[in-house]
């Protein structure tokens, strides 16, 4: 039986019509009204819905989005609500394909399981997790597509054409195309800002770059430092070569794990490993790990100090 997903875009082939696909962020501007506007989409034209699930930290977001979710959870909302709004629209309506759009860890905290469970029984259709890359899709991806949901990856304009191929490999509904560079809201790509951005970067002539926790880098700055770029992850790789590895460790019940410095490449945490270290106290609470890394530049050395306060409470 083909999705809600597959068959409105076959409908609409047969139309010859392009899909309307309204955002809200779940709970903006209060709880009721969301609902409301919510119930309202699909009389206004609304072939898909995707609704934002309300996050801290919308890195990927513009100031619009970002205000939204604040909004939202200044107002209370959270996972189990958003799953409410969903639920009370499928009373009214088994058509209208509903998509869950956000970032991968508000669907930690509430429990991938859980909210794979949740998901399933309400009535979702699809997921947009915008900072969970394919690299790491037997965590959410994959389960995700085994019980009937989509789950719709992102590309872009830098996407090489080789990565494209492993993209739609493991994607399913549809393909989001972002084709504007830098967060949502902006009007138009500002090219020759960026141009010049990258310019002043490379003027300073730096020997070497080094990120902890981000999202994958482009190629474009990781290649720039003549040393190249170090990244910082928090897991005794290639174990734990996913997002949230602290998270993953203290829900699986590690005794164990630590930190690597590697370098950055094409492939997410696949670079050449520099030091790692051991930590086997991942259960006391508030323990803080330092990790020294001296990396020689021509006339000097720098020592790199990164502490990580983890919070293991059970």
């Amino acid at each position: 039986m083909p999705s809600r997903i597959k068959k409105t875009f076959d409908d609409l082939k047969i139309k010859g019509k392009s899909a309307f696909i309204p955002y809200i962020t779940a709970g903006d501007p209060d709880i009721n009204l969301s609902q409301k506007i919510l119930d309202s989409l699909p009389e206004g034209g609304a072939d898909i819905i995707e609704i934002g699930m309300p996050f801290s930290d919308p890195m990927a977001d513009g100031p619009a989005i970002q205000q939204s979710s604040l909004r939202a959870l200044g107002n209370g909302q959270d996972m189990k609500k958003t799953m409410s709004m969903v639920k009370k629209f499928r009373t009214q309506n088994d058509h209208t394909p509903i998509i869950l759009m956000g970032y991968y860890n508000p669907i930690l905290q509430f429990g991938t399981k859980n909210f794979l469970h949740q998901c399933d029984l309400i009535g979702v259709d699809g997921l947009i997790v915008v900072d969970l890359p394919i690299e790491h899709d037997e965590e959410l991806s994959r389960p995700a597509k085994e019980i009937g949901i989509d789950f719709i990856n992102l590309v872009t304009p830098t996407t090489s054409p080789e990565r494209l191929k492993n993209i739609l490999e493991v994607s399913s509904g549809f393909l989001y195309y972002v084709s504007i560079a830098g967060i949502t809201g902006t009007k138009a790509p500002d090219i020759k800002n960026l141009q010049n951005i990258i310019n002043k970067i490379k003027s300073l002539k730096p020997d070497v770059f080094i990120v902890v926790a981000f999202r994958m880098l482009p190629k474009i700055l990781w290649e720039i430092p003549k040393k190249g770029t170090i990244n910082i992850h928090a897991s005794l790789l290639p174990n734990l070569r996913r997002a949230a590895p602290i998270h993953c460790a203290i829900n699986n019940g590690l005794k164990e794990t630590g930190i690597s410095t590697l370098f950055i490449n094409e492939k997410i945490d696949c670079g050449e490993i520099i030091q790692q270290k051991k930590e086997d106290h991942l259960l006391v609470s508030q323990n803080i790990l330092r990790v020294h890394l001296k990396t020689k530049t021509r006339k000097t050395s720098s020592t790199l100090t990164s502490q990580i306060t983890r919070d293991s409470q059970n």
